[in-house]
């Protein structure tokens, strides 16, 4: 009965040793898998993130191109006025120009 005892024993003993050897095998599959997992979340966030990027760049390139837009339009209006001043404008100019040559010229 001892025999049998100490066989019993060895027997759980080596399915314990069995579980443990199992269950360290599955651990490293998990822990294998885990990090193929975490690998594939990390590029993908990556790629999302230059995607995101890029849109970025793209709206403010688009939005400052915009702005160009109506700076533009802003200048070439102010250049229209300039080179195309309104004609009382440019009589009151001219009268005062005129009223300056006068005034020189009349105190000789």
């Amino acid at each position: 009965m001892a025999a049998e005892a100490v066989y019993k024993i060895k027997e759980t003993e080596d399915k314990g040793k069995e579980i443990v050897r199992k269950a360290g095998d599955e651990a490293k599959k998990v822990i294998a898998q885990a990090k193929n997992d975490g690998e594939e979340r990390r590029k993908a966030i990556l790629e999302d993130a230059a995607r995101q990027k890029a849109r970025m760049i793209q709206d403010a390139v688009e939005k400052a191109n915009q702005s160009c837009e109506t700076i533009i339009s802003q200048g070439v209006h102010e250049l229209e006025k300039l080179l195309a001043p309104e004609s009382a404008k440019m009589e009151s100019a001219i009268k005062l120009v005129m009223e300056r040559i006068v005034s020189v010229d009349g105190n000789r």
